[in-house]
């Protein structure tokens, strides 16, 4: 049918006037006699919910799951949003489970052979988030009911914050709870049962320590049981001998989550188990991120990162069931992924964060040319000319040669090409020894582009993202593919190379997207390592914009596309990988990445990229808490840069040994870490980085905070706004909008400290920053809760127990529990306070974070005197040398580290305790200590 006539628009009237006055005439139009060709737009972006518990994935081989064909998931795509769901859950599924054999087989095995003929197992589960725990345990559990006859299987969550404190209360209230929302009707029931077993007497026998346990509170102090243990391991073997007494009426599978913090009480648990109820068929499933040191008697299975090459697989699978996702979106989204599927909805998030992809009238659809360009014409025609089914359309087949060479000349570019890069190709492919001059060629070139924009073939756009060129799209995008394929692979290999030339040598500073398109063309044209180069720049400027999920997918592409001919570049994209990855707490994955790129700055023989990957490797050390780790690292990065005086890196260095030296509470630590904070802004201000000033500024703020010089931390505060305010980057603008926050905090305004805060807390919510996300919420939380504004703090509270778990270091924990057991303690709970405060020292005792096991004793000595002086007793003198062994210890850190302000809140706690407790010698030395450390902070004695 022909086309129906377009209006002309204002480019395209401004296009013919241009060519006009340059070359005269316009030439006659060609008009052919039909047209069969149509606008090709991308269609709805909809995948359906696939179907993994269907009755045919769970018939399937162990390791091999077949997926039933899935239902539709909506009639439009507008049907997530109307119905009030997230629009960033376009797939609205989980990340596809892979097929572990191994691991299958072995599990199914261990917990068959419980069940059916009777004994007790333990299964341990362990690795990061996304690499298919849960739902390995839930395909083994329906794989057991086919088999193993009648079981019951209980689900133990982590802890909320509204069920029990600890794992044996957990496991009480969900398996003899029957998990009982009301903790009332739960203890009734658990006595009852008790009761059926042993008797009335044993039930009343025990209900105050399944009171306990439940954080029941009953009239009258109950009995501790199993006194001389650890306080996590009190109650642990009545909820055993309970557990296999049940064992005994049904087959019992208890799944349980676990964070590091609880694995000495799963252990512990795990251990009564294995001695009391080697008879009965109970099964214990311990799932938790981090892998056990001693896992007693469980069997550990480790669930580590999928191998790419199955990721791929399985990730492209998943996407085909999104209709309309171009080929290069999908690969970039699987590249991002890192092995991890949960990893493939971030992307796409970040994808409708920055606006690429909208949801418009019902349909999303990718507006980004620059993600969408080369799907559409190499990619699709290597494709094509692989199945041998490359077709082209009457019309475009019935054009002339030379207008069906221009048309594929600009289909490399992909459906938005620009006049210059096609005469580009053209003239580079050109074998005839004459040559008619450029101009000649360009004049010639606009006239045979007026007889394509005729018959809507073309179509120029109102603006142009290359200086002094024009720009234009092919209406019929889809025949471009075909044109290509017809062509031979050196000849396509010759005009991407080419077109990469030419782009390269225009690309704008701060476009994204062509500067992908640029990589994508350097990748089709042979050029491995400068599409590395390309997709380092373009992850670069996503990065600085704020897109760091884009960031780290073009990272991710380069990391996959670099070989070993070019160590330098595949360095540099696995550094700045790792970086983005260690920015979302993905530590383990950031670690793997760097060493990749320790080994090819070796290759390299360049002691600057060998510096940078070393100062990378020592920032993921310490946020494990390895800082023996951290220290030879950074004396490694050092001698690289020492070796070259890189100023920049240099700086980076002093900084990450003053951090190091703070989180070690080493001697004079606050006073070491000032110089070399001093010593690194020096260094930053001879560069151009200014948000680079901000941070170090941050930096030494807080520790002027920490040793009470606020007009030195308000000097330094400022100067680190006056930047930010400034800088779009959101990043810095949280980092100097917690400093600023602390600061007005320590001047005494509170109103403005809580504003700040809430504002930091938006930003590094919008950038995905979960480590300052945390820092604020517990920063205002206990602020909060010093000031008496107890709703206020629990408000704050929410959420973060989630960004602990996300971050996953060992001084976070810490920092989460000792708020935790501040809370508890302003509510009266001590039993809670205290095992938080305990929990706030164990998470970090044996990582050398010494500042923050300093902290949490101090709130742990506050705890254990609140309960001398509530409960007295025979017990109160073991207390009272466990709350001063506390106090001393704390105090001591934190006096020879230099931190003035927080020792004396400790002081002032201790003396208060102390005054209560009846006062002598150590009241009279404590007042004398906090006289004196009053003097040196410069305020008035309390």
């Amino acid at each position: 049918m022909p086309a129906s006539p377009r209006p002309a628009s204002a480019a395209s009237a401004s296009f013919r006037r241009n060519v006009a006055l340059e070359s005269g005439p316009l030439l006659p139009e060609f008009k052919p006699d039909t047209l069969d060709w149509h606008a090709t737009t991308w269609t709805a972006l909809l995948a359906p919910r696939v179907a993994f518990d269907s009755p045919a994935a769970r018939s399937a081989e162990v390791g091999d799951l077949k997926r039933a064909s899935p239902p539709a998931l909506a009639d439009t795509p507008g049907g997530a949003l109307a119905a009030g769901r997230d629009p960033t859950l376009i797939f609205a599924l989980d990340p596809p489970f892979c097929g572990r054999r191994d691991a299958v087989t072995e599990m199914y095995a261990t917990m068959q052979a419980a069940l059916n003929e009777g004994g007790f197992r333990a299964v341990w589960l362990h690795g990061d988030q996304g690499t298919g725990k849960t739902r390995l345990a839930h395909h083994v559990r329906e794989l057991l009911r086919g088999a193993s006859g009648s079981f019951r299987w209980v689900e133990v969550p982590l802890d909320d914050g509204t069920a029990p404190p600890t794992l044996a209360g957990r496991m009480l209230l969900r398996v003899l709870g029957r998990g009982e929302r009301r903790l009332p009707e739960a203890y009734a029931a658990i006595v009852r049962r008790v009761a059926t077993w042993g008797g009335p007497e044993v039930a009343l026998a025990l209900a105050p320590q399944v009171a306990g346990l439940l954080a029941l509170r009953q009239p009258g102090d109950p009995k501790r049981m199993l006194a001389d243990e650890p306080r996590e391991n009190q109650g642990a073997d009545m909820v055993v001998a309970l557990l296999a007494r049940l064992a005994r009426d049904e087959p019992l599978v208890v799944h349980v989550w676990v964070d590091p913090p609880q694995f000495r009480e799963v252990v512990h648990l795990l251990g009564g188990m294995h001695k009391i109820a080697a008879a009965e068929s109970l099964v214990v499933v311990v799932e938790s991120r981090a892998a056990p040191s001693n896992a007693g008697p469980a069997a550990c299975i480790g669930l580590g990162r999928h191998a790419q090459a199955d990721l791929d697989r399985e990730a492209t699978a998943w996407l085909h069931r999104a209709r309309g996702v171009p080929a290069v979106v999908r690969d970039a989204l699987v590249a991002t992924a890192l092995g991890s599927p949960a990893a493939l909805r971030d992307a796409l998030a970040d994808r409708i964060a920055a606006g690429e992809l909208v949801c418009t009238q019902g349909a999303w659809r990718w507006l980004r040319e620059g993600d969408v360009s080369i799907s559409a014409s190499l990619g699709s025609a290597q494709a094509l000319a692989g199945r041998g089914d490359a077709t082209v359309s009457a019309a475009v087949a019935a054009l002339p040669a030379d207008l069906r060479a221009i048309l594929a000349a600009a289909a490399v570019f992909g459906e938005v090409a620009w006049l210059g890069g096609v005469l580009a190709v053209l003239r580079g492919l050109r074998t005839d020894p004459t040559d008619s001059g450029p101009a000649a060629d360009r004049s010639r070139l606009k006239g045979q582009l007026l007889q394509l924009m005729a018959i809507d073939l073309v179509a120029f756009s109102d603006h142009c993202r290359i200086d002094g060129d024009y720009e234009f799209r092919l209406a019929a995008a889809a025949e471009g593919p075909a044109l290509l394929a017809a062509l031979p692979d050196d000849r396509r290999r010759a005009m991407a190379r080419f077109a990469a030339q030419w782009l390269g040598a225009r690309l704008p500073a701060d476009d994204i997207a062509l500067a992908v398109r640029h990589g994508e063309l350097c990748a089709a044209g042979g050029d491995g390592p400068g599409a590395v180069a390309a997709w380092l720049r373009a992850g670069t400027l996503a990065r600085a914009a704020g897109h760091l999920h884009r960031a780290l997918a073009l990272f991710a592409r380069g990391r996959g596309a670099s070989g070993t001919d070019a160590a330098a570049v595949a360095c540099d994209v696995r550094v700045a990988l790792g970086g983005g990855l260690l920015r979302l707490s993905r530590h383990a994955d950031a670690q793997a990445v760097l060493l990749e790129a320790l080994h090819l700055g070796r290759c390299a023989d360049d002691d600057e990229r060998c510096g940078i990957v070393r100062l990378r490797l020592s920032q993921v050390a310490r946020l494990l808490g390895d800082y023996e780790a951290a220290l030879d690292n950074l004396d490694a990065a050092h001698e690289h840069f020492g070796a070259l005086g890189v100023h920049r890196w240099i700086a980076d260095v002093s900084e990450e040994v003053g951090r190091v030296h703070i989180a070690r509470g080493a001697t004079d630590g606050c006073k070491t870490a000032l110089q070399q904070f001093l010593k690194a802004l020096v260094l930053r201000r001879r560069g151009k980085d200014k948000n680079a000033v901000a941070r170090a500024q941050c930096q030494i703020a807080r520790v002027h905070l920490c040793r009470g010089h606020l007009p030195d931390a308000t000097d330094a505060v400022r100067e680190a706004q006056d930047i930010a305010d400034q800088a779009p980057d959101r990043w810095i603008k949280a980092e100097v909008g917690l400093a600023a926050a602390d600061l007005a905090l320590a001047a005494g305004d509170f109103a403005l400290a809580c504003a700040l805060w809430d504002k930091a807390a938006r930003l590094a919510q919008e950038v995905g920053d979960h480590r300052r996300q945390l820092e604020v919420a517990l920063a205002k939380v206990e602020a909060c809760a010093l000031h008496g504004e107890g709703v206020l703090a629990r408000s704050a509270m929410g959420g973060t127990l989630d960004l602990a778990r996300e971050v996953a270091d060992p001084e976070m924990w810490s920092a989460w529990y000792r708020v935790q057991a501040s809370l508890a303690l302003d509510d009266g709970d001590l039993d809670r306070a205290a095992r938080d405060a305990d929990r706030a020292v164990q998470v970090v005792q044996d990582s050398g974070a010494g500042y923050a096991a300093a902290r949490a004793r101090l709130i742990r000595g506050c705890v254990l005197g609140s309960r001398v002086l509530t409960e007295g007793g025979a017990g109160a003198v073991a207390l009272d040398h466990a709350c001063t062994a506390d106090f001393d210890a704390g105090l001591q850190t934190l006096r020879v580290m230099g931190d003035l302000v927080h020792c004396v809140q400790g002081l002032r706690s201790y003396a208060g305790y102390l005054a209560k407790r009846g006062g002598g010698p150590r009241l009279a030395a404590v007042q004398r200590q906090l006289k004196d450390q009053e003097r040196e902070l410069g305020a008035s004695p309390a």
